[in-house]
């Protein structure tokens, strides 16, 4: 007969198994166009293009993503998904970034977005997530530099 903490430890081994296991990566990011609401916000509608490199799929749920270019936070996006991720594979978010410019030197850090430069981005954040029915909030955290 099984032990109890053996029933225990391969409940645990089972949860710790569907948590994915490799951070998803950013592979491109795209604006497509972007509406002022007020003087000091933006929205700006994306396009990124990310690849999954685990062996299970994921079904994402929302994601809560912070923004920040040069150092500086300038956006952020909370948005609901319910879009299913294929196993060590490439797929498309459309994601809307709310910019705020009230904040102090954030202005440059924006227009930089829109000029030919390079430009570091660090986009940290937290992804709610449904692999092999367990539901799971997913932290990561993605640095890259980009030529818009």
């Amino acid at each position: 007969m099984i032990s109890r903490q053996s029933y225990v430890f391969l409940i645990f081994f089972t949860f710790l198994s569907c948590i994915p296991s490799k951070p998803i990566e950013l592979r491109n990011l795209e604006i497509k166009d972007f509406k002022l609401v007020t003087a000091t916000n933006i929205i700006l509608n994306t396009e990124s293009e990310f690849y999954n490199p685990n062996a299970t799929r994921i079904r994402l749920k929302q994601i809560y993503l912070d923004i920040f270019v040069s150092g500086k936070k300038v956006g952020f996006v909370d948005q609901e998904i319910n879009e299913l991720i294929m196993p060590k594979s490439n797929f498309k978010l459309s994601t809307e970034i709310q910019l705020d410019l009230s904040k102090s030197d954030l202005f440059s850090s924006v227009l930089s977005l829109f000029g030919s430069q390079n430009v570091e981005i660090l986009i940290t954040g937290r992804a709610r997530v449904v692999v092999n029915g367990i539901p799971l909030n997913v932290p990561f955290e993605i640095k890259d530099q980009f030529k818009f």
